[in-house]
């Protein structure tokens, strides 16, 4: 079970890398739906340590760009760049 949640998972990484270098409008669209379905089938069969890895990566990874380039930081508590938001 474990491997079909990863093969899901670089399945949408690589779905999400080539929506970058497309520039058709449809593809995009395309490539984006397979990387949403893969992405939740990934997650629905992954085992709960995996789980819980993403939840800590959702919570870690900032949610901002650099403060010059956003006027309002929305980081969460955990953030390893909320000291560096002007919010806080």
């Amino acid at each position: 079970m474990p491997e079909l949640s990863l093969i899901m998972a670089l399945l949408a990484s690589l779905t999400l890398y080539l929506m970058r270098r497309v520039t058709d409008e449809i593809e995009k669209t395309i490539l984006q739906f397979i990387s949403i379905v893969c992405l939740l089938v990934s997650l629905l069969n992954a085992p709960w340590m995996i789980l819980l890895l993403v939840a800590i990566g959702l919570l870690v990874v900032p949610t901002c760009n650099h403060p010059s380039h956003q006027p309002q930081c929305a980081c969460s508590r955990f953030c390893f760049m909320s000291s560096q938001c002007r919010s806080q």
